[in-house]
C-alpha cells in the first residue's frame, strides 16, 4: 500500500529541488521515487502548495443524474433486465457493469424479483 507522506516531508523535497538540486538527486536524498518528487514539484509549480491531494471518501454515483430516466424506463417495460438496461446506457455513452446498475437500482429499492414461479407452485 501507499505511503501518505506528511506535508513538512513534501515542504523539504521541494525547498531542495528549489535550492537546486535535480528532482532525481533530491529523490535519492530523501529516498523517495523519482516520478513522486517530480509530481510534487509539478504539483508545486502549478498550485504553489505542497499539500497531498485528499485521500479516501466516497465517491459520487455514476448514474446519480439518470434516476428519473431509469425509473421512466423501468415503469415503461417492467420485466426490463440489467443486461438491456446496460445496452440502453450504453447508447448514451454510459459505460458500466450489469452489477453496478444492479446495486443502484437496490439503492433506489427497485426489485427485480420474479414471482411467476411461486404462483405456479400454488393451489387452485
Amino acid at each position: 500500500m501507499t505511503q501518505i507522506y506528511g506535508n513538512a516531508f513534501r515542504r523539504r523535497v521541494i525547498e531542495a529541488i528549489e535550492g537546486g538540486m535535480s528532482r532525481n538527486g533530491a529523490a535519492r536524498r530523501f529516498d523517495i521515487a523519482p516520478s513522486t518528487a517530480i509530481l510534487w514539484m509539478l504539483r508545486y509549480t502549478q498550485t504553489a502548495s505542497y499539500k497531498a491531494f485528499k485521500v479516501g471518501g466516497q465517491r459520487r454515483p455514476i448514474l446519480s443524474g439518470y434516476e428519473e430516466n431509469l425509473c421512466t424506463l423501468i415503469k415503461k417495460n417492467p420485466s426490463i433486465t440489467c443486461r438491456q438496461i446496460q445496452l440502453f446506457l450504453c447508447l448514451q455513452n454510459i459505460k458500466i457493469d450489469e452489477t453496478t446498475i444492479s446495486r443502484f437500482l437496490k439503492k433506489l429499492g427497485i426489485s427485480f424479483k420474479k414471482n411467476t414461479a411461486r404462483n405456479r407452485t400454488k393451489s387452485s
